[in-house]
């Protein structure tokens, strides 16, 4: 768990050198559901099995993970949302901003959040 919050850690520090001002608040999107679904069915049947059986949506999501370089790193057997929930207040005081949990995607940007790296987007 705590290399999950680590990672996010690492995440908010990359941003913020490219982000032109101090946010004031940062949006956590988790990743939707079925990404974990399909990403735990891959990882039990392999490519060759799963494509057989994925549709074009899931397929398209795979290759997507595949292709990053990070996608070994991909911590799916975290329960974000209690992570993120236990750690929230911990992490307000030590980033010194308003953190804002969300489960569900709004935008564009925030449906690149893949399960165990969420997409962050600073206010």
């Amino acid at each position: 768990d705590w290399e999950y919050v680590e990672d996010l850690l690492e995440d908010f520090k990359n941003i913020t050198k490219i982000y032109p001002n101090k946010p004031n608040k940062m949006k956590i999107y988790l990743a939707e559901d079925w990404k974990k679904e399909v990403l735990l069915e891959f990882n039990k049947l392999g490519l060759k099995d799963f494509m057989k059986s994925a549709t074009p949506e899931q397929r398209e999501f795979i290759l997507s993970v595949i292709k990053r370089k990070d996608a070994k790193n991909l911590r799916i057997n975290v329960n974000e949302l209690k992570v993120l929930e236990m750690y929230k207040e911990d992490l307000e005081n030590y980033l010194k901003i308003k953190i804002e949990i969300m489960k569900t995607a709004k935008d564009e940007k925030s449906k690149k959040a893949l399960p165990g790296k969420p997409a962050i987007i600073l206010e």
